[in-house]
């Protein structure tokens, strides 16, 4: 990517000078330093994820991590001439706006915020928001390419592999070096997801799609083992959750062993800590699971939670407050709570210096510790006004997310923002480079709407069949169907759609590619 590498220096340089507004509490500046050789720049602010602590259960004992101190940031200088565009503008359409510093809950510092930042500061670059609803997203997608608005990014969530049977999206491989350090340290985390070797979804950061919240208070004043230490010794199981839950509830009334964001689903995040999710993607193919022994038996798990009447199911709609799920943890309904590492920001009343966090539980019969990990990214628009602005965008998200001075500005905001312990941290740290190690996606969300609605009823709807056995054979032919009819059209889009893409030119190439 030529003069990346000259960019990206000056990029930081500009932000490590004064570190970036969207964050309280940064560093301050040290004096400045030129560096000719860019190459050497580059090595020095960009790392691999991998480079964090490589532990496994028994070392953790003995070596906890620990986090990395905040540097002192470098100033560099560095030309960038070369690497400027004409464009500045990048068009976003999405439900939400994760660019800006305020996002629902008030002012945030996150990568993609500090990716903003970085773009600004690097290119003079701005983010153009088109608002859309969460029901009306993909419609309006549709609706702005027909009618040559040219959005350049869309959001990555729920849209996998959608978007591409939907041919509203464009594969961005012509744009990045696969072979570039910055790109190379997220190639596992787009390769699962590429369909005829390409590259469509954008996976710029890896998510904890969920964790397991508890408080410490009940843990203690019930005599029970701490899940965290339980982690730590290897000995944080399916069947110790469940022995845990069973033993707290005992038939109490108003005592449940799980509740969650997701109602009465709750249980449903644990069937990815067997490795396999109910359709996945297999070498840019959709592959029915629901008939394997590891599905089964992780759905069997499920069906057992709700026999034994362990799930608090609220009725509620998805997405309620979650104040009020903050409350039946408090308060001891719930033993355990599951939900996305953002939930105690999301709730400024939590008490963190009791709530507990620690990874899903391990499957014992699984062949790994497989974790739940989020589909997270950015999608390339079909007719995208500003391909290159928008590729630049997502690198600068990219390099936020590589660069631990830029990490240390985030966790000295939560610390300062949400009193964020660094315990509380040192715990997120590991789940992540645990899910990192051993991931477990699901996709079903991001299916076609056919596919989506028969396995949203199969397994995110409360169970009302006697077995799993019965409800899925129930749907097994239909969706087997289905997902022939889906790879039809997916050899269709990567067979004839996108082939015609390499042959032409960045200038040309909008007008005549839309095929109806």
């Amino acid at each position: 990517m030529k003069g990346f590498h000259k960019a990206m220096a000056l990029g930081l340089a500009v932000i490590l000078v004064g570190g970036l507004s969207s964050c309280k509490s940064a560093p301050a500046s040290a004096d400045a330093e030129l560096i000719d050789d860019i190459d050497e720049i580059t090595e020095d602010i960009i790392y691999e994820w991998d480079d964090l602590p490589d532990m496994d259960l028994l070392e953790m004992v003995t070596e906890p991590f620990e986090l990395p101190d905040i540097e002192e940031p470098i100033e560099l200088e560095a030309e960038f001439s070369d690497d400027e565009f004409e464009n500045k503008t990048v068009k976003w359409l999405a439900h939400f706006d994760p660019w800006s510093r305020s996002v629902i809950t008030g002012e945030q510092c996150s990568e993609e915020t500090m990716g903003a930042e970085l773009f600004d500061e690097i290119y003079g670059g701005e983010i153009q928001w088109y608002s859309a609803t969460w029901d009306s997203r993909f419609s309006d997608l549709e609706a702005y390419i027909l009618g040559g608005e040219g959005i350049d990014l869309f959001t990555g969530i729920r849209g996998t592999p959608k978007c591409v049977l939907d041919r509203t999206v464009q594969s961005y491989d012509r744009y990045v070096d696969w072979d570039d350090p910055l790109w190379s340290s997220v190639k596992d985390l787009n390769d699962p997801f590429a369909i005829d070797g390409k590259h469509y979804l954008i996976n710029c950061q890896e998510k904890i799609d969920s964790a397991v919240f508890y408080n410490m208070d009940i843990i203690r004043e019930n005599g029970l083992d701490d899940p965290w230490e339980l982690y730590k010794s290897g000995r944080w199981t399916m069947g110790k959750f469940m022995e845990m839950m069973e033993e707290y509830a005992d038939g109490r009334d108003g005592r449940y062993g799980l509740g969650s964001y997701f109602n009465s689903s709750a249980q449903t995040r644990l069937y990815l800590s067997g490795g396999v999710s109910p359709v996945s993607m297999r070498n840019g193919r959709l592959v029915n699971n629901i008939d394997t022994p590891a599905f089964e038996q992780a759905m069997d798990y499920q069906f057992e939670l709700y026999r034994l009447g362990l799930v608090l199911d609220d009725n509620m709609p998805l997405g309620h407050n979650r104040t009020a799920d903050n409350n039946i943890l408090k308060n001891g309904e719930v033993l355990f709570y599951v939900a996305d590492t953002d939930f105690p920001s999301s709730d400024p009343t939590i008490d963190l210096e009791s709530l507990g966090i620690a990874p899903m539980p391990r499957d014992e019969q699984a062949d790994r510790y497989y974790h739940p990990m989020d589909v997270y990214g950015y999608y390339l628009c079909q007719g995208a006004e500003n391909p290159m602005g928008a590729i630049k965008l997502t690198e600068c998200v990219i390099a936020s997310r590589n660069d631990e001075t830029i990490q240390a500005q985030i966790r000295d905001f939560y610390k300062t923002e949400y009193n964020y312990p660094d315990e509380l941290f040192e715990r997120i740290y590991e789940i992540r480079r645990l899910a990192r190690e051993n991931p477990s996606f699901d996709i079903l969300p991001g299916l076609p709407d056919d596919i989506a609605f028969i396995l949203d009823n199969l397994i995110y709807k409360q169970i009302d069949k006697d077995n799993w056995t019965a409800a899925r054979e129930s749907v097994s032919g239909t969706l087997d169907m289905l997902i022939g009819e889906a790879n039809f059209r997916l050899d269709a889009v990567s067979g004839q759609f996108d082939n015609t893409y390499n042959t032409q030119s960045d200038q040309g190439w909008r007008d005549d590619l839309w095929i109806s």
